[in-house]
């Protein structure tokens, strides 16, 4: 069995824990990618 320290999920939950800027940054980066995408949708139609 694995040791619960070497699990990805708790490394990302300590880090988080540790730098809370970093979810507000990864939040950020969430929005920016859903928002392009919808870009990126609307304009894939206008381009010849």
């Amino acid at each position: 069995m694995s040791d619960a320290k070497t699990c990805p999920k708790n490394q990302a939950v300590e880090f988080l824990k540790d730098h809370p800027r970093m979810m507000g940054v990864l939040f950020t980066v969430c929005l920016f990618l859903s928002q392009a995408g919808s870009v990126a949708a609307a304009n894939g139609g206008a381009i010849r």
